[in-house]
């Protein structure tokens, strides 16, 4: 029974841990020197995660320097996965720390709707690790292919009054099909308009690690089976606290919304 245990715990560990990657890297950095921006090195990084998440071979892996990049990311054709906390000037994969080097996507322009988008063929992979997103509504819009978010801060986001899926991380939205989401070790706060974490048609959820407070306008966490097929969920080892319904929610549910149900959390003062 202990060695199952432990061997668990380490499968979480592992799932949150931002191991070197193994495939292309391409670089962005908007201190980058130039004057030549082909992604291909930290001396010749692009300036904006849009260029090279465009430039990047399917399954790349995309290096993003500390700084505010004030932008709209779509990640629609390819597997893709983005890396945040090098610090500016860039470095080795040892060097990243991403709370000493926040790396900031920030929605930019006046039309109200996601900061990063995803939605690449149901068979796509994608992850974010290290980033922090704000001004989104939501902050980070899933709708297809595999997902994993990890070591992110996801904060300040909304913008869709009354809309209960506009705050920080819209799951499985739309017609995600068959697919697996992962979101663990993040921090998600302070978002409003609608839930920290909402997912509906994602047909495997792990919601695990996470500190989850202050979202107002959906609660903490809502997950409920699609429309075919049911939702698998893990739902453990997460901070859930201070979170409000609001009028997009029940409001006896401010916490967690959970269908088919949750693992040990700790749910307090919603």
């Amino acid at each position: 029974m202990k060695t199952r245990t432990l061997i668990a715990g380490l499968a979480i560990l592992i799932l949150g841990m931002a191991m070197a990657p193994a495939f292309a890297v391409v670089y962005v950095d908007q201190s980058s020197p130039g004057p030549t921006h082909d992604g291909t090195t930290w001396q010749t990084a692009f300036l904006t995660i849009s260029n090279a998440v465009a430039a990047a071979p399917d399954s790349a892996d995309v290096w993003i320097a500390a700084g505010t990049y004030t932008e709209r990311v779509q990640i629609l054709s390819k597997s893709v996965s983005l890396y945040g906390g090098f610090p500016q000037g860039g470095g080795p994969w040892e060097s990243r720390d991403w709370t000493a080097n926040e790396t900031t996507v920030r929605r930019s322009g006046s039309i109200v709707q996601s900061t990063i988008e995803i939605s690449p063929p149901a068979t796509c992979a994608t992850r974010l690790d290290g980033l922090t997103v704000t001004n989104g509504a939501p902050g980070v819009l899933h709708t297809r292919g595999n997902l994993t978010i990890a070591n992110c801060k996801i904060t300040g986001n909304g913008g869709i009054p009354s809309h209960g899926s506009s705050g920080g991380i819209v799951c499985g939205a739309a017609f995600a099909g068959a697919c697996a989401v992962v979101i663990v070790n993040n921090t998600i706060t302070n978002n409003h308009d609608g839930s920290g974490v909402y997912c509906t048609y994602a047909t495997n959820v792990t919601i695990s690690n996470n500190t989850i407070s202050d979202n107002i306008g959906g609660g903490g966490v809502y997950v409920c089976p699609p429309r075919l097929g049911g939702t698998q969920a893990v739902i453990e080892g997460n901070m859930i606290q201070r979170n409000q319904a609001g009028s997009s929610g029940d409001p006896t549910c401010a916490g967690i919304s959970a269908s088919p149900g949750t693992g040990s959390c700790t749910i307090r003062d919603n």
